[in-house]
């Protein structure tokens, strides 16, 4: 399995993407709704 990177909330989405396209992620990321 491939192991939780990072969780951002909802409206830290674009930080998500940012955080995403810069290769930092290691693992998944997770953008929780509520």
């Amino acid at each position: 399995r491939m192991p939780l990177d990072r969780v951002f909330k909802f409206d830290e989405i674009q930080e998500a993407h940012a955080h995403m396209e810069a290769n930092s992620a290691s693992g998944k990321v997770v953008i929780t709704l509520s």
